[in-house]
């Protein structure tokens, strides 16, 4: 296998590795607040890893996505939405929010936290997606 192949397939697996993907259905019901958690494990200090976490609205009423706040400025967030600019998800209808960390300058237990702000009807939900790890030097 030459260099470029070996190249290729190393950048690919390190994508996967720190890349991630899942889906929860949530019904906020009675609670005014939910929360979801992903753990990378171990992570290299200086890694950006990225998680992607999929919501799908499995109430009965529709949701309008607000404000998105990171608990800290390593941390980005980007709505991924079905369709354009539209951040209303009908019953059934899901988004997904990708979530970057920049380890740069971390070191042992990493936690950090992304708030959605969620009106249903005429309550404010708040969604929280926590990404944790353990950066080593």
């Amino acid at each position: 296998m030459n260099f470029k192949k070996i190249a290729l397939l190393s950048g690919l697996f390190l994508f996967c590795f720190v890349s991630g993907f899942a889906q929860e259905k949530l019904d906020f019901k009675e609670k005014a607040s939910l929360q979801l958690l992903y753990d990378f494990g171990q992570i290299q200090n200086g890694d950006k890893v990225r998680y992607i976490f999929k919501v799908a609205n499995a109430s009965k009423t529709a949701w309008k996505i607000g404000k998105i706040v990171s608990s800290c400025g390593c941390v980005s967030a980007e709505l991924i939405l079905g369709k354009e600019d539209d951040k209303v998800i009908k019953p059934g209808e899901s988004f997904a929010v990708k979530i970057e960390v920049d380890t740069d300058g971390h070191t042992g237990r990493l936690e950090q936290f992304v708030y959605l702000n969620i009106a249903q009807g005429a309550e404010d939900k708040l969604l929280k997606l926590i990404v944790e790890g353990e950066v080593t030097k």
